[in-house]
């Protein structure tokens, strides 16, 4: 681009007149415009390009007519820096206040999330790491598939339900149909912050959505297959060729199960976190990703597992990606059909397990889990006949022979009745109090729950 000021004279006073401003890019030049510098013929340097002499008046109308130069290049520089296509006429337009400078798709995503990147942190206004990692990861999908279709210079003000039609075309093959539909509402939400930055006038998608489906039934563990981890040993020479790790991510993956977090939240816990009221021990913690406080009864599982390791803060917490490439090897160890083991399962075990297994409300599992919503629960477990076997079933009243039947069968003959005691029960575990569970036992859904808690 080039700059040049001209000195124009006036028709009244051919020796006076005003200095004009010519832009010229790529040989083309735009029509020019008036600077508002005044002054004689013999004052003008057209090849210095200033007003000669050193008056203040000079200093003055030169300082100006180098700010005018200072901000065309700017614009110029902003477009070419962002290639971006470029006229001498919409340099001046811009510069006179008639059209405002113009962003690409592509750079308003990245405006978007540079201040994202700021919202970082741990207050009720700011956002995980892991949500703006998993924000960066799909508007990438954005901005490659743009580029891959010749796009990158799309503005945004110029977006249409057309292109994100064809967009969502090309990811169906791809992806699954509800992260899809995470794509679209973050295409939303980047447009919609472009609004109010005034980057566009406009989200021009208006209404429209990829609508979600149901969640598929999430896979889990069931406490069969949690206790066959617990008691699972590993071939000597395997332990030694992983320096202990399978145990450790084993064990990781059962107090996930206990306390049903995300890894993220599970890597965080610390002895601040275990409160003791007089109903019993609790994990109290404020949840990364929602900010909202979960509450979680410290099962039995949870305190054989703190014990082996002595405290919360030295749980072992391995790489989360690493965990999940080992895990696949310990579900095979322990001959588990899991084949997409992953840390997410000990939510959804622990989701599972309160849901069908005890049969606790949706209340009580939301303040458990730290979500805003039940509608999220689908994600991490669902109700089966289990639940509804169990509500059924509790509105009966059973014989304290039933009670008994009841209680052996469920804990598969690992405990037995005491010769000559009638009801009493021997405990084959040290240090439980039978008789709390025996009391219990009278009414069967409390006697579930005491029993499973037990189990866990």
């Amino acid at each position: 681009m080039n700059v040049r000021f001209l000195f124009r004279p006036s028709s009244s006073h051919p020796t006076r007149g005003t200095i004009q401003c010519r832009i010229t890019v790529a040989g083309k030049r735009a029509t020019p415009f008036a600077t508002g510098v005044g002054l004689s013929r013999s004052d003008w340097n057209a090849r210095l390009q200033q007003l000669k002499g050193r008056s203040e008046r000079a200093q003055i109308d030169n300082t100006r007519l180098e700010r005018i130069r200072g901000k065309l290049m700017n614009i110029f520089n902003y477009y070419d820096t962002h290639n971006m296509q470029v006229s001498a006429e919409l340099i001046k337009e811009v510069y006179a206040g008639k059209r405002s400078v113009q962003y690409s798709l592509t750079q308003i995503v990245q405006m978007f999330l540079d201040s994202e990147q700021g919202r970082v942190g741990d207050g009720d206004k700011q956002i995980s790491q892991e949500t703006f990692n998993g924000k960066k990861n799909r508007l990438s999908h954005l901005t490659n598939w743009l580029k891959a279709h010749g796009r990158q210079h799309l503005l945004g003000a110029e977006l249409k339900k057309g292109h994100v039609i064809e967009w969502v075309n090309d990811m169906q093959g791809s992806y699954k149909h509800n992260y899809i539909a995470k794509h679209i509402d973050l295409l939303h939400e980047v447009l919609d912050w472009a609004v109010l930055h005034e980057h566009i006038g406009a989200n021009k998608l208006g209404d429209f959505r990829y609508s979600r489906e149901k969640p598929e039934r999430p896979e889990y563990l069931s406490t069969e297959e949690i206790e066959r981890l617990e008691k699972l040993t590993f071939p000597r020479s395997l332990s030694l060729a992983y320096s202990g790790r399978l145990e450790k991510v084993r064990d990781m993956l059962m107090m996930m199960c206990a306390v049903g977090m995300h890894y993220s939240d599970y890597a965080k816990l610390s002895s601040s976190d275990l409160r003791t009221y007089p109903e019993g021990k609790y994990i109290v913690v404020l949840r990364k990703k929602t900010k909202k406080e979960a509450i979680i009864p410290l099962s039995p599982l949870a305190q054989r597992i703190i014990d082996i390791y002595g405290s919360l803060e030295a749980l072992p917490r391995p790489g989360n990606a690493q965990s999940n490439k080992l895990l696949k090897m310990i579900v095979a160890c322990a001959k588990i059909d899991k084949p997409k083991i992953c840390t997410k399962y000990g939510r959804r075990s622990f989701t599972d397990f309160y849901l069908n297994e005890m049969g606790w409300p949706m209340e009580k599992l939301l303040k458990m889990l730290g979500l805003t919503s039940s509608q999220y629960i689908a994600h991490y477990g669902q109700i089966d006949h289990r639940s509804l076997r169990l509500e059924d079933r509790s509105q009966k009243e059973l014989t304290e022979r039933e009670q008994l039947e009841v209680f052996e069968g469920a804990i598969g003959g690992r405990f037995r009745l005491k010769a000559g005691q009638g009801n009493a029960l021997e405990d084959e575990i040290a240090g439980v109090d039978w008789k709390y569970l025996h009391v219990q036992s009278r009414q069967y859904g409390n006697f579930h729950v005491s029993l499973c808690e037990l189990i866990k």
